[in-house]
């Protein structure tokens, strides 16, 4: 486990790495701020070679608002030995030679356009792009906030070409389950990182031919089930109840229901299905579980199919994603020395603000 000192931003060497854990609310953004003053004048760092890289466009903009009033307020403390910021009149008073301060403040706040306050995602797509040669990335590569937007016409397009166009008896087993929007949260759900688990392949004739050899087996052991039913010894099974689950052995659907609920989860019912039904209630389970394969199936193959032509698309039209400009950025990295140098030459320090959200 690390074992964090107390920050303190007035004199902490502004060197090599280091690494701050604070809470919501604690001033991240004002230390950054302070941070930045102290860069400009004990290290003579320009402020167009400092790095700042949060998550949201709303920090950046706070942060770059932060950043900008503190340089006035040390302009303000330098000229008239007072500021708003208790903070910053300490440390600006402590400069010995004032016009030297006030010039090169002025010379950050002239040049604070120039500043890199940038979200991760915006810093790497403009990394990619400034230094291609070096990336090894085409040019021109442009941000697609919204790839569930290009998704959504290829799920449309596979559920018209695969689904719609099933027979009326596939429809009538699976219709619920294969509806459009079922289809449109899986890919968006691929799309947000996570895998979809598919069992096993299903087949909409094998669903039905198991289906008919469960009633099949019914049929031909039904003397034996009956039987059992009888005789061996449930507590809380009654006769009346026994009577009861007889009468679904006629009625297949309702028996292979009676198999797979216990919405009460009534202890009596859970001895039947372990003492009584064990070998029947396997096969509910196994048709249950292959019935959802055949839909599984039809939506593996939809994310497969939508993730490739949403690919195809976005190479096509040099777009990237949120999560492809990453590992885009994390490639060049890690596989380009001639990039990662590139990167180092233009910035004297860095900040990355929210760092635990910037993957």
């Amino acid at each position: 486990m690390i074992n964090f000192e107390p920050l303190n931003k007035d004199n902490v060497k502004l060197e090599g790495a280091n690494l701050v854990e604070a809470s919501a609310g604690t001033g991240k953004t004002y230390s950054i701020g302070l941070l930045v003053l102290r860069l400009i004048l004990e290290k003579n760092i320009p402020v167009s070679r400092i790095l700042l890289v949060t998550f949201t466009k709303p920090a950046v903009a706070e942060l770059a608002a932060r950043v900008r009033r503190f340089i006035r307020e040390a302009i303000k403390a330098a000229e008239l030995g007072a500021s708003e910021e208790e903070a910053i009149t300490n440390f600006i008073v402590a400069q010995e030679n004032k016009q030297e301060v006030i010039k090169k403040l002025k010379n950050a706040l002239s040049d604070l356009d120039e500043a890199s306050i940038q979200t991760i995602h915006s810093f790497c797509q403009e990394s990619l792009n400034n230094y291609a040669l070096n990336s090894g990335q085409p040019f021109g590569l442009e941000l697609q906030p919204n790839v569930l937007g290009i998704a959504q016409n290829y799920v449309y397009e596979f559920w018209r070409e695969n689904i719609a166009v099933l027979p009326l008896k596939d429809l009538d087993e699976w219709g619920d389950d294969l509806c459009l929007d079922v289809f449109y949260d899986a890919v968006k759900e691929n799309l947000g990182g996570k895998e979809f688990a598919m069992v096993s392949e299903g087949d909409a004739e094998l669903y039905r031919k198991e289906g008919a050899d469960f009633q099949l087996y019914l049929k031909e052991n039904k003397k034996d089930i009956i039987r059992n039913i009888r005789e061996i010894k449930v507590n809380n099974f009654t006769p009346d109840k026994q009577d009861a689950v007889i009468e679904l052995l006629e009625d297949f659907d309702g028996f292979n229901l009676y198999l797979l609920n216990n919405p009460n989860n009534s202890a009596y019912i859970t001895n039947c299905w372990n003492k009584i039904f064990p070998e029947e209630r396997k096969k509910a389970l196994a048709l249950v579980q292959n019935h959802q394969n055949v839909v599984n199936t039809f939506i593996g193959r939809c994310i497969k199919e939508v993730k490739r032509k949403t690919d195809a698309h976005l190479q096509e039209k040099h777009l990237l994603t949120y999560d492809e400009i990453i590992k885009r950025m994390h490639q060049a990295v890690t596989n380009n020395d001639n990039f990662k140098e590139a990167i180092r030459e233009k910035f004297e320090a860095v900040f990355i603000d929210e760092f635990q959200d910037t993957d």
